[in-house]
Order: structure tokens, then C-alpha cells, then sequence
């Protein structure tokens, strides 16, 4: 008889561990997804240009904002669906975001002391295979002869689009003649 009180107490407490046991790892993984969800990576694309000269010279731009927890990685840069070379991109980061409209170059670009808004200049680096954006940081981009942007797009919509290692975001803009 004592034999089978002991056997009943052992069940019950096998059945007690094992649950609390699978309530800890379900605890454990809802924790997991939880942190994981935190750190998103989240840029945002404002100031979207693209501008053509009356000789045919082009340019496009972009501003980048890195308001997500994780640090962004650009890999490239497409102008209506064509990616855009580095060898003709050109890139400053800053550390607060811009609260005014970005110009257009001039005719003859200085990019090593580039006025980009009225009262903000910098010096603009060429581009590379990636270009990091750590979190809280504002990337603009400049983009000469984007392909495909001529005289007869004056006033049409085109689509900027920036991959990212774990996205792609786009924006709209109009084509605007520079006189």
C-alpha cells in the first residue's frame, strides 16, 4: 500500500515540473521575440530632388534619416528603377536632421565644400559598395547623370529607391528644370 502513495506522489510531481518547466520556456521564448522585435531598422527618405539643367546636366537627391534602434547599411541607390554607380554618387553624413530644403548643385560642383541647404555646407565623399548609416545619424546623397532623367522628364514623377541590408524604401518626386 505504501507503494502506491508513493507513486502517486512521484506523477504529481513529475506533471508539476514538466509544466513549470514548459511555462519557462515559453517564457523565455516570448522574451526572445520581444527583444528581438525592439531594434528594428527604420530609415526614412525625405527631401527626395531630381533636377535637369537646360544643357541636359542632371542630378538627383536624397536624404536619409536612421531613426530605428539598429545601425543601416545602404547597399545601393536606384533612380527609376536603374541603380545608380558609385563612381557618380556623392554622400555626407550629419548628426541632426535637416529642417530645411536641399539645393541644387551648381554648374560646376565643388563637392569638397558643397553649400547643400542656404546656411549648411559640407564635404561630400564618393560613394562606395556600402555606405553605413549608424542609428540617430542623417545621410544626403547627391547623384550626377542618374540614368534615364533628361529634358523631356521636366515635371514628371519619378521613383527613388534605397536598399538597405534588410529593406528597400522609396520616394516620389518631380523632375525640376533648373534655369
Amino acid at each position: 500500500m505504501s507503494s502506491r502513495a508513493l507513486s502517486t506522489i512521484v506523477s504529481t510531481l513529475i506533471i508539476l515540473v514538466s509544466s513549470s518547466l514548459g511555462a519557462s520556456a515559453v517564457a523565455l521564448y516570448a522574451i526572445e521575440i520581444g527583444n528581438t522585435m525592439t531594434d528594428i531598422e527604420l530609415l526614412v527618405l525625405s527631401e527626395t530632388r531630381a533636377w535637369v539643367f537646360l544643357n541636359g546636366t542632371s542630378y538627383a537627391a536624397v536624404v536619409i534619416d536612421n531613426v530605428g534602434d539598429r545601425d543601416a547599411v545602404v547597399n545601393s541607390i536606384q533612380v527609376r528603377g536603374i541603380t545608380a554607380p558609385w563612381t557618380r554618387t556623392r554622400y555626407l553624413r550629419i548628426n541632426t536632421p535637416l529642417t530645411t530644403k536641399i539645393r541644387p548643385p551648381e554648374a560646376s560642383v565643388d563637392w569638397s565644400s558643397f553649400t547643400y541647404t542656404d546656411s549648411s555646407f559640407g564635404s561630400f565623399s564618393l560613394g562606395n559598395e556600402v555606405l553605413p548609416l549608424p542609428s540617430g545619424m542623417t545621410m544626403v546623397i547627391y547623384i550626377a547623370e542618374p540614368d534615364r532623367i533628361a529634358l523631356r522628364d521636366i515635371g514628371t514623377t519619378i521613383v527613388i529607391t534605397v536598399h538597405s541590408a534588410n529593406a528597400q524604401y522609396y520616394s516620389e518626386c518631380n523632375v525640376q528644370a533648373i534655369l
